[in-house]
């Protein structure tokens, strides 16, 4: 019997949420307790189920996947501003489509495999995942996995585009041919807007905070380069990378990409007065450059070099050079 393509972990929502019922008599449900202990441990599970797998896709297939430089996929529109609601009803939407994505690796301190956790979120119902570059380019024995707010977990299997001159990657996971939620991309943001940052910083799952975008600069990238970012004063910390930074309508703006944190100063190595905490974010434009519009060609493909053009008609066949 062929195994599903994903993973269940339904028992009170094993893999992340618990819903306490209100008062007796109230219809109204209380707001979600996120259990951290119970996710690491739905997570782990699926990334050791997924690797026992005889067709696993693997880190190493990933990696040499991430030189391919765009894809074709079928994008939701951004919603209109009248699609505006408030923080508690953003975060309730948005979560569903945020996942927490997952890899087991070597631990430099004992023979243990440990599992390790970034962000992403979904772009597309088919089951299509932005998160960053560099999270996908960690080394892991096996492969990646994801997992939602639901508690269920699907195997990576393809890159479809990345860039890490950008840090961004999208990738495809069997979701078994079911539908998810997913966010809508937006662009032009500037400074002065709210935005609302979803993640899993050092393993604090589906945390939600608030901030504004305080500029959009151009930065200084290894190697020379630089390339437009955003900087926000929503908190986030290591585990967030490739989290989604929404806007007022739900829709991705942004996503997170790194820190930098200013000193007051450093002697013989050591910083000293810690003052600000930069919070560099990648727009969504980053990730729209990934993609090319569907046509007739079938979404979550990634593109190929076109086949050369056939020579006219009416010329002569190329020499049969050996």
């Amino acid at each position: 019997m062929a195994r599903p393509a994903f993973l269940a972990f339904p028992v009170a929502l094993l893999a992340a949420i618990a819903l306490a019922h209100a008062t007796a008599g109230d219809e109204a449900v209380a707001p979600p307790i996120i259990d951290d202990r119970a996710i690491r441990g739905a997570i782990e599970a699926a990334l050791i189920r997924f690797d026992a797998e005889p067709d696993r896709v693997t880190a190493e297939v990933l990696h040499a996947q991430l030189g391919r430089a765009r894809c074709r996929l079928d994008l939701p529109p951004a919603p209109g501003a009248a699609a505006e609601r408030d923080a508690a009803a953003l975060y309730a939407s948005a979560r569903e489509a945020v996942v927490v994505v997952g890899r087991r690796h070597l631990c430099p301190r004992c023979p243990n495999l440990h599992t390790g956790t970034a962000s992403g979120f979904f772009v597309e119902r088919s089951g299509i995942v932005a998160t960053n570059y560099h999270v996908v380019a960690a080394e892991a024995p096996g492969g990646f996995a994801v997992l939602t707010s639901s508690g269920d977990a699907f195997p990576v299997l393809e890159v479809l585009a990345a860039s890490k001159a950008d840090d961004t990657a999208l990738l495809r996971v069997d979701t078994g041919g079911r539908e998810v939620p997913c966010l809508p991309l937006r662009t032009g943001i500037g400074a002065g807007a709210d935005v609302w940052a979803i993640g899993h910083p050092d393993g604090n799952f589906f945390l939600f905070t608030e901030g504004m975008v305080s500029r959009r600069f151009m930065a200084e990238e290894r190697g020379g380069a630089r390339a437009p970012r955003l900087a926000i004063t929503a908190d986030y910390a290591r585990g967030s990378s490739g989290g989604p930074i929404l806007d007022a309508t739900g829709a991705a703006v942004a996503m997170v990409s790194l820190t930098r944190s200013i000193y007051y100063e450093e002697r013989n190595d050591v910083q000293r007065n810690l003052q600000m905490v930069m919070h560099t974010c990648i727009p969504s434009e980053a990730i729209l450059s990934l993609v090319e519009p569907c046509s007739a060609a079938a979404p979550g493909t990634p593109c190929e070099d076109p086949p050369p053009a056939a020579p006219p008609a009416e010329s002569p066949p190329p020499p049969d050079v050996r």
